[in-house]
């Protein structure tokens, strides 16, 4: 049943949340949504170092980068309306 959503009932859907809250009640939403995950990753990955099956396996965290690759750091913007925008 909710695989039979398609693009314009998301919009409908997307369209009656920012009536219902406002736009910006949807964007504080969508930035603590974002601090969630990040906080919920950073936890998990402290968790995985804690284990005995971590030290057996390097994470990706922690293995060197090859000479001339920068790690790929997420880019913030704010777009007209203040909405910050991650990329």
């Amino acid at each position: 049943m909710i695989g039979d959503l398609g693009a314009p009932e998301l919009l409908v859907i997307l369209l009656i949340v920012v009536l219902l809250f406002g736009a910006g009640r949807v964007g504080r939403l969508g930035k603590d949504l974002g601090t969630s995950l990040r906080e919920f990753r950073s936890a998990l990955r402290d968790s995985d170092t804690g284990s005995p099956e971590s030290a057996a396996t390097p994470s990706l965290a922690q293995s060197p980068e090859p000479a001339g690759v920068a790690a790929a750091q997420p880019v913030a913007a704010t777009s007209d309306s203040g909405h910050v925008l991650i990329f």
